[in-house]
Parts: C-alpha cells; structure tokens; sequence
C-alpha cells in the first residue's frame, strides 16, 4: 500500500502528456468539465494494473530527493586505504598490494519496499574486484578490472557506471548496472543480478547500511574507486546511542567480559585511553552486550599483525576480520545487527596477534 500511495502521488506532480504517454490512461479531465465516476474508476484500474512497470520510474523520482552525503563525516572507512573528499565525490584509494579498502554509510535505513542508486567508476591499476552492496543483502565485489575471475563482469577503468539495487516487499532483490545513465533514465544495462534475502540475513532489510568496496587490487595504492552519487528512497532511522565506552576513566567498565591480558592503555582514537592488547600467544577476547540494539560501532587498530588478525565476532559469527590491510591505522566498523536478539560482540585476538587496541565502543537503541 505504501508504494502505491507513493506511485499515485508522483503521478500527480507528472504533467497530463508524461501520464498519458506512460500509462495510457483511458480518460482526461479538463478543467470545468464535470467528472464521472466511472471514468475515475476506470483510470484508477488502468494505473493499478500497469504499477509494476512504472515503480522503478517513481523511485527514481523519489529517491532524487533523498541524496546521500558524500563526506568522511557520513561514512566508516573499514581499511587502512587514504581517501579524499573531492569535487566529484568520494575518492577511496587501495591500502597495498591485492589489500583494498571498504567504506559503509554510517546510517541506518529500513530498505523494505525500496530503491537505491550508486554512480560510481574505478581505476583498478591493474586487476581488482570492486563494487556497492547493501550489508548483509544484495551486491558485492562483483565486477573485476583487466580480466574476469569467478563470474565477475569485467568493467573499463575511469568509467561511470550506474547501479540500481531494488529491494522487494517479498524479500527478493534486483541489482541493474548500466553505462550513460541508471537503467531507469534510458541507460544501456551492463549486469542484471537477482536473488532472495533469506534465513538470518532478512532482519538486516529493515536495518541495513549502503556499502562500497574493492578488493584484491593488484594496483595496490594506484588503485582507486569514485563514488559520485549515491540515492535512496529507503527510510532512515534515527537510533540514538545507548552506551558509549572510551575507557577514559582507565578502567575496563564491568559491562564487559574479559579473558586475557586486556587493559586500558595511554593512547587511543583521537583520545588519551582506550583498550589494549598486548602480545599474546593465545586467543583472547574482549566482548560486551548489545542486547536487542540494532548497531555497534567502534574504533580498532592492530599493529605487526603478520598474518594474524584481530577478529569481530558477533554471538560467536565473524562479522569483521582486520587482515592486513587494516593494521597500523584506526579503523572505523559501523555494524548493523538484528536487533530482535540479545547480541554479544566481540573483538578477538588469533594467537600470535601483538597488539590491539579497542575505543569508542558504542551500542545503540
């Protein structure tokens, strides 16, 4: 009902030709000329039984007015790979050889019933894997530069591209990628991509985040992506935090379980303090509650790494690995979760990680 609510109303801003040419309504009314309601009726009908050839249309109408900022205030960098704020857009560049960098909006939306479109380009320098998803739903790596690898679709460097991504009222998705312009505005499709959310991944539809990344990126830092617009009709939610640890104090609260060598160390993410680990030869853990909150947030660095990583878990499932392109920098983690479970997350430590430090850890409700 909402969508069609919403179809009708962007057919009333529509001029009586765009109607007519789209829909071919059966009757028009002029001015002064008394209405019949059978006539009504009968238009009614027509606009109903041709809605799901037009929605894709209204979307693009009303996701026009919902533009997502393109700053670093507005989305988490998830790697250690530079970035800049530039005329044209958001610029992300590689972190080393065959490590990229991902970046996720850090706001919530309910994508039900909705709409979003990215305009983006890279230059993979070489081969990389690269594309917009939303977490947890529907996209991915799933165009590659110089050559193709596991199915992906092969794209040219400094090239815009423009993708579609359409989420369902029955849980299935619709990804369109096009060249010249978004399919919906006579672009030339490049990929059609489709599948059905299901199982625990279907919580995150009405509490995703839009996200961008590349990966595998033999260009190393010469690899970069541009994301020039990003839109949505999907609803935002505004979630204020709940609890916010930034260890200043010099103490590890009660509020969380600690197993191994943690404790608060004198530097910290723009701050004086934060969590820290040093080396250890044994797994350890720092975990707190997030019991029915939609999202976590917080700030990670972990150092000489080698191949070990620091490891994100939430209720005993990676949602976030470090690898080596997230070490020697903070990082930024914005991570949607169900929030109809009584979530537990945790920062985890392989054997042999040396150091890692934890800070602005934040739940929300």
């Amino acid at each position: 009902m909402k969508k069609f609510l919403l179809a009708m109303s962007a057919m009333l801003v529509l001029s009586n030709d765009i109607v007519a040419a789209d829909i071919a309504v059966p009757y028009t009314f002029t001015s002064g000329t008394p209405i019949r309601s059978s006539e009504v009726n009968a238009n009614f009908g027509t606009i109903y039984s041709r809605y799901n050839e037009l929605i894709s249309k209204v979307d693009a109408l009303i996701a026009s007015s919902q533009t997502i900022p393109l700053n670093k205030w507005a989305w988490a960098k998830e790697d250690c790979g530079n970035w800049e704020e530039t005329s044209a857009g958001l610029k992300i560049y590689g972190t080393a050889y065959r490590k990229g960098t991902r970046v996720t909006l850090k706001k919530l939306y309910d994508f039900r019933n909705s709409t979003t479109f990215v305009k983006w380009r890279t230059h993979g320098a070489g081969f990389s894997s690269v594309g917009p998803r939303i977490y947890n739903i529907a996209g991915g790596s799933t165009f590659t530069t110089s050559n193709s690898s596991g199915g992906t679709t092969v794209i040219s460097d400094d090239t815009d591209y423009y993708t579609r991504i359409t989420i369902n009222s029955d849980n299935s998705w619709q990804i369109v990628t096009s060249t010249a312009n978004y399919d919906t505005n006579g672009g030339t499709v490049l990929k059609t991509e489709s599948g059905t959310v299901s199982g625990s991944n279907v919580p995150y539809i009405s509490n995703g985040a839009i996200s961008f990344s590349m990966w595998d990126n033999y260009g190393g830092t010469a690899t970069f992506n541009l994301i020039s617009e990003v839109k949505t009709n999907a609803i935002p939610k505004n979630i204020p935090p709940l609890n916010s640890y930034t260890f200043e104090n010099g103490s590890i609260p009660t509020d969380f379980t600690v197993i191994g060598g943690w404790a608060v160390d004198s530097t910290g993410f723009n701050s004086n303090k934060s969590a820290y680990l040093a080396s250890v030869s044994t797994s350890q853990s720092l975990a707190a509650s997030a019991s029915n909150a939609p999202l976590v947030s917080l700030k990670m660095r972990v150092t000489n790494g080698g191949n070990y990583d620091a490891i994100v878990k939430v209720n005993g499932t990676e949602a976030y690995r470090t690898g080596v392109p997230s070490q020697e920098c903070w990082v930024d983690l914005f991570l949607p979760l169900d929030a109809t479970l009584t979530n537990n997350v945790s920062v985890t430590s392989q054997q042999g990680t040396p150091n890692i430090w934890v800070d602005d850890f934040t739940t929300y409700r």
